[in-house]
């Protein structure tokens, strides 16, 4: 049990997770990664290509070892330790997470509106590539969140108060749902937040003292650790609507709070799951001891939307729903049409097609047309596609590593055969469906309806 803003939070609503490398300043580069992988090994721990290693719901004493052994060998940790409420701790206000598609940068375009010398940076989209049960997700590009045209109607017709809707511009060149940028009529400057730097921290050692011993620890002997805590507001700083929004200073990272029961019509309605919601402490005494280990989360003045841009977004979405988009086909003869073009404009990026002797090592004859078009390549900055030995390699590591508890939503054959610029990995599933697979969570970043669809619309 721990006390977060003197409210008592009982240890089945929170989980922590503690992310961490080991810095050797007297080394560099791949010899620096050798000893930081060299590290995790000795204590059993598993890390990635250049020594970060992530431990969920580590313990004390685990903790406590690595740091002791750091300190023997006079290295530094440097790293990020998290606390998270569980979606299903009561609280009257949440954070919308939603449906995770920021990270995804191909789906993504800025787009600048003005009104006078005045800049508002809303962005666009291309909504074909956003997964089908995307119906709420967290913030692209700035804004709050995004809502699905369905349920952006069943939110104003229930009388939901407190954010504006706006048409997210729509630049993809196929058929796909309307979405809406969600930006809040009011924004909340009295709230606390857990991400501390604690270098730069006013807190000290005592300011832990009914919290989690692990972060007492990593406070205490490791400055390069960052302290990520649950976000807390100030009661009386809420208006009587069912959106409020946040808007700090330092970081693009707007939160849109939604009231309890807006947030439980969502998931009833099936538009959201509890996992899209992070519950907020609310507290009723926001001096500095009530909060501790939370800081003040400096923020900026909200500039809300004015009218002559929304009417100018109502326009253009007037205009977006004449038109006739076609609806996303691929078939596997453009795949691979696509495939050795892009080959063929980027040599250097792919390599040689599959040999009869790699093809009898292929764990699925649906690759077969691509691999013999190349054996892995570059598809573009954001996806790569994995040799025949790579597949098998990644595959076996996926279902060792990360996907024990997930069965039940990709099948018992799925393979990796792709992957993300940031790591994520891309499968194939049994029903022939493509999906980025979402690392630690029960769900997907992106999907598309088979292979042929996956290659042309992210090769470049």
């Amino acid at each position: 049990m721990i006390y977060l803003c003197e409210k008592e939070i009982a240890d089945e609503y929170y989980s922590e997770e503690f992310m961490f490398i080991i810095d050797n300043p007297r080394l560099h580069d791949e010899d620096e990664y050798n000893y930081a992988r060299s590290f995790l090994k000795e204590l059993n721990l598993k890390g990635d290509c250049v020594g970060w290693c992530t431990i969920k719901n580590p313990g004390y004493e685990i903790v406590k070892a690595i740091v002791d052994k750091a300190k023997s060998r006079k290295v530094k940790i440097r790293g990020y330790y998290t606390l998270t409420l569980s979606p299903y701790y009561e609280s009257e206000w949440y954070n919308i997470t939603g449906y995770p598609i920021s990270s995804v940068t191909d789906i993504t375009e800025s787009r600048t509106y003005t009104d006078g010398e005045n800049k508002y940076y809303l962005g666009e989209i291309k909504a074909f590539a956003i997964p089908k049960n995307a119906a709420v997700t967290d913030n692209i590009i700035g804004n709050f969140a995004t809502f699905r045209e369905d349920a952006v109607k069943a939110l104003q017709k229930n009388g939901f108060s407190g954010v504006d809707l706006l048409w997210f511009h729509d630049s993809g060149r196929f058929e796909a749902p309307n979405y809406f940028q969600a930006f809040p009529e009011v924004c909340t400057d009295r709230c606390y937040t857990g991400e501390v730097y604690f270098r730069n921290s006013a807190l000290s050692a005592k300011d832990f003292e009914k919290f989690t011993d692990i972060s007492k620890i990593l406070f205490e002997r490791c400055k390069n650790v960052y302290l990520n805590l649950p976000l807390a507001v100030d009661a009386d700083s809420l208006p009587d609507t069912d959106f409020v929004g946040i808007y700090p200073k330092h970081t693009i990272n707007n939160r849109l709070l939604v009231r309890k029961r807006c947030r439980d019509f969502l998931i009833e309605s099936g538009f959201a799951k509890p996992e899209y919601f992070e519950p907020v402490i609310v507290t009723t005494n926001s001096t500095a001891k009530s909060v501790k280990p939370l800081i003040a989360l400096e923020t900026a003045e909200f500039r809300p939307i004015p009218q002559t841009i929304k009417e100018q977004i109502n326009d253009e979405f007037e205009k977006h729903r004449r038109k006739k988009k076609p609806k996303r086909t691929a078939t596997e003869k453009l795949a691979l049409q696509v495939l050795r073009s892009a080959k063929k404009d980027n040599p250097d990026y792919y390599n040689k097609k599959a040999s009869v002797k790699a093809l009898a090592d292929i764990p699925d004859e649906r690759l077969v047309p691509y691999c013999k078009v190349a054996d892995g390549g570059v598809l573009s900055d954001e996806y790569t596609f994995l040799s025949i030995k790579e597949i098998n390699e990644e595959t076996k590591d996926f279902w060792k590593d990360q996907a024990l508890e997930n069965t039940d939503i990709i099948g018992e054959n799925a393979l990796v055969f792709a992957k993300a610029a940031d790591g994520e990995y891309v499968l194939l599933l049994p029903d022939g469906k493509v999906v980025r697979y979402q690392q630690g969570e029960l769900g997907f970043t992106f999907e598309w309806d088979h292979l042929p669809s996956f290659f042309v619309e992210v090769t470049e």
